[in-house]
């Protein structure tokens, strides 16, 4: 829904669900530096009312770029997001928007699903499907580097993590660009130390079955 100061009380749907996240976006006119700063009363269908508020900013900042050359670069936050907690299942009512700044437009609000996995959940996953990669790579690898499945899905798994983290409501290819680097950096090593523990405790288990026998 779009909501400006001013309106009457808005409802916002929630298809009964008892949680999600509520993303509130504004645009601001461009080539200007801008802040803006909001404040949402909103009421669950129990009565009970929550106040949410934020900063909206869009600024134009001189980056050194080579020798005595500069560019203006964006920075810029027209997003933010609230996880919202909603027992009854009831629809949301808006009471009121308080603006302190101008957008160009309305205020958006919008209701999605919960992103994020339960750390539990996301480590048990990520452990499964580590070891089915260190399962493969030792089934089919031709040597003892072979290990680009492990390596590659311990980066992929640890840039996941590291995306659903760092990301802002409305993520931009930076983000998914530095989450893909730390996966890289950090995931990497760890899909191949995975496999070379496996690959040492395999030997060492067949040693002890020669001594038994």
């Amino acid at each position: 829904v779009e909501i400006s100061p001013g309106d009457p009380a808005t409802t916002l749907p929630t298809g009964g669900r008892t949680g999600f996240d509520l993303v509130a976006s504004g645009r601001f006119p461009p080539g200007e530096n801008h802040l803006a700063r909001f404040r949402i009363d909103l009421r669950s269908a129990s009565g009970e009312e929550t106040l949410l508020s934020g900063d909206f900013i869009q600024i134009w900042q001189p980056r050194a770029r080579g020798r005595g050359e500069a560019i203006d670069v964006l920075r810029s936050q027209t997003a933010v997001r609230y996880e919202i907690e909603n027992p009854d299942g009831g629809d949301l009512s808006v009471l009121a928007l308080e603006l302190d700044g101008s957008l160009a437009g309305p205020l958006s609000l919008s209701l999605f699903p919960p992103r994020e996995v339960a750390p539990g959940v996301f480590l048990g996953l990520a452990a499964l499907l580590l070891a089915a990669a260190v399962l493969f790579d030792r089934a089919t690898g031709t040597g003892a580097t072979a290990s680009s499945l492990s390596i590659a899905t311990g980066a992929a798994l640890t840039a996941s993590f590291s995306f659903g983290a760092m990301a802002p409501a409305e993520p931009t290819f930076r983000e998914l660009f530095g989450a893909s680097i730390i996966g890289v950096l950090a995931g990497g090593p760890i899909g191949g130390l995975a496999l070379w523990i496996a690959a040492r405790k395999r030997p060492a288990q067949r040693r002890n079955r020669r001594r038994v026998r």
